[in-house]
């Protein structure tokens, strides 16, 4: 069975996970439940030490779209992918918005995905809704169909905001792989430390060198995160799915929502 170089992965999370708790982690040390998230993280990476953290089963979901590395096709394929989301959200925003609400993998949300099959069919989403990083491209397509221009957003946030964002995320993400619960708490911090500029990578041609300069740029501006370099061993695809999914959630929190100003 195909492992997905399950070794240059766990080493990729590694990166994330021990620069996002380490001590120059300030921000990390706000939310609620620290030390209990802590303890969760020290799980996470026992398992990256035999190779587990990435489940073969959810890597194989994700289609296209590898874990471990990047290729053209992908690109082209994150591309098709996003204008096909954009078209079911078009046609389908209060459906999309409710499907998204849910908790990721409950059994309310996959109804709710079942019931985007139809309008799915129509934009030629099957595959997106298929794919096991629906939730970002998606989100993503939600997003630029709800601010179809960038709206004001501002580059830093307090604390507070950081604070109360990340914390009800962590919780409604409990019931996700270990994988990918360090990887979205990380694209969280990452979105919240600068939204303009995660605005900016959801705007940007997937594939492209603007977007891979876009990406190295939210590590530069928030290292407590996840460490200043954006990890090599980790696809920028999948990594732009779990931003788009934090961006479009940190546009609909409560903690957050008012500092999407619409443009003009």
């Amino acid at each position: 069975m195909k492992t997905f170089n399950l070794k240059r992965i766990a080493k990729a999370m590694m990166i994330l996970v021990v620069a996002n708790f380490s001590v120059g982690t300030a921000q990390a040390q706000f939310s609620s439940g620290y030390y209990e998230r802590v303890t969760r993280m020290r799980e996470i990476r026992m398992k990256m030490a035999n190779g587990s953290i990435f489940d073969t089963e959810v890597a194989k979901s994700y289609g296209p779209f590898l874990p471990d590395r990047d290729s053209e096709k992908a690109f082209a394929h994150y591309r098709t992918y996003v204008e096909a989301a954009r078209c079911v959200s078009t046609k389908q925003a209060d459906a999309v918005e409710a499907a998204l609400s849910h908790e990721p993998n409950s059994a309310a949300g996959k109804a709710a995905f079942e019931g985007l099959k139809d309008e799915a069919s129509v934009c030629d989403a099957q595959d997106v809704l298929k794919s096991g990083l629906r939730r970002g491209l998606l989100s993503e397509g939600a997003y630029l169909v709800a601010f179809p221009a960038a709206p004001a957003l501002p580059s830093t946030v307090t604390a507070d905001r950081l604070k109360a964002f990340r914390a009800s995320e962590f919780d409604r993400n409990a019931g996700r792989t270990e994988g990918e619960k360090a990887l979205i708490d990380v694209a969280d911090c990452l979105v919240l430390s600068d939204l303009s500029l995660a605005d900016r990578v959801a705007r940007s041609n997937a594939g492209d060198e603007d977007e891979k300069a876009l990406l190295d740029a939210m590590f530069v501006a928030a290292p407590y995160c996840a460490g200043e370099e954006r990890p090599t061993d980790l696809s920028r695809s999948v990594l732009r799915a779990f931003l788009s999914e934090a961006l479009y959630r940190a546009s609909v929190n409560e903690a957050t929502r008012d500092l999407f100003a619409p443009a003009g």
